[in-house]
């Protein structure tokens, strides 16, 4: 394209990133791209699709209201947008507010207490995904298949091969013509067409609402050396560090069985023993295939058999301290904090001994 067709259409070098789905990750996900690229509107549009239609409910449009009134900088900035009587009146219960309003404000559904940046919300999918560079999978293993499927449709006259990134965490199993785990990014490989280089899964054991909030978390963007490299210096940020690799099914898979081990990391150390009978319950039944949340089972409990000598935390507290094959230690090293690198590390130390060593 010439410089003067360029200049006559300036939607023509437009980087175009949609995200699929407004749960807590998929808005965080968005949430953390506007607020760092957001300034640059004339080179680079981030816009996030949800379904239209649900509403808010009373007691949820109460607490948001508190919400919002605890926060000077939200409240000035709904004030300044003209935005913050809709809220007084569905405090009230005059108005009804719904998913797509709110989320443009920067309150997602599942995440209210972490309130995000201002973003541009779509709910006709069509409209959002036909000429988009980057489509950001944020919806469930669950829902992947389906929409992709209903994505493909508006694709099919498209000349240029988008670039996907799933967020997505689950499994499924596929029996013809041999039994075999079906991760999202196959998934959406077989919905769409799309070549698998040109799709990649970030992931990594990390809580959406404390990234927002700035506290240190990393992940890995695996698939082809092609796009990761630079997707990762795109996506990197000075508290949220994305690695790359090439091992894009094993990262996958135990994404989908990270938030298992976790439950059994809770039963482990004695948190929360009340409700994680239930959280383990609902996280299995993500794996869609029985021989797999049986699978997932022996897993958890070979994992929590062995936890003691892999978690980090302090010997003076309940949580004990364990080295592999070493003993408990008294006090922790700082810069071995700040050197500890893998996966768990920002988990951990944002969970358990971020306020330990600040004291």
């Amino acid at each position: 394209m010439s410089s003067g067709e360029s200049s006559a259409n300036p939607r023509a070098n437009l980087l175009k990133i949609v995200g699929i789905g407004a749960g807590a990750w998929g808005s965080v996900f968005a949430a953390l791209l506007q607020d760092a690229y957001g300034q640059f509107c004339d080179k680079i549009q981030i816009r996030i699709w949800r379904r239209p239609g649900r509403s808010v409910d009373r007691s949820t449009a109460e607490h948001l209201f508190e919400v919002i009134n605890s926060r000077e900088d939200v409240l000035r900035r709904l004030i300044g947008r003209c935005a913050y009587l809709k809220y007084v009146e569905g405090r009230l219960g005059d108005r009804v507010l719904y998913a797509d309003e709110i989320l443009r404000d920067g309150f997602c559904l599942n995440m209210i207490e972490t309130p995000l940046c201002p973003m541009k919300v779509v709910t006709n999918l069509q409209e959002a995904v036909w000429d988009a560079d980057i489509v950001v999978n944020g919806l469930p293993s669950t829902e992947t298949r389906e929409v992709f499927e209903e994505i493909s449709r508006y694709w099919k006259e498209r000349l240029s091969v988008p670039i996907i990134i799933s967020l997505a965490k689950g499994i499924e199993a596929a029996l013809d013509p041999l039994p075999r785990i079906v991760t999202p990014t196959q998934m959406i490989q077989c919905a769409t067409g799309v070549p698998i280089e040109n799709i990649l899964y970030l992931g990594g054991p990390n809580i959406a609402s404390e990234i927002y909030n700035k506290e240190y978390a990393n992940a890995r963007i695996c698939g082809a050396e092609k796009w990761r490299k630079p997707l990762a210096k795109f996506l990197r940020q000075p508290h949220f560090i994305v690695w790359d690799n090439s091992d894009l099914v094993t990262h996958e898979v135990m994404g989908g069985l990270k938030n298992v081990y976790a439950i059994g990391a809770v039963s482990q150390m004695k948190i929360l023993m009340n409700t994680s009978n239930a959280f383990f319950f609902n996280k299995l039944v993500s794996c869609t295939d029985e021989y797999y949340r049986w699978m997932a089972f022996i897993v958890v409990i070979m994992f929590a058999a062995s936890l003691r000598t892999y978690i980090l935390a302090f010997g003076d507290t309940s949580i004990p301290v364990y080295f592999v094959h070493s003993q408990p230690l008294k006090f922790y090293p700082p810069m071995k904090m700040e050197n500890f690198r893998f996966n768990w590390g920002g988990y951990l130390y944002n969970r358990f001994l971020k306020d330990k060593m600040s004291s």
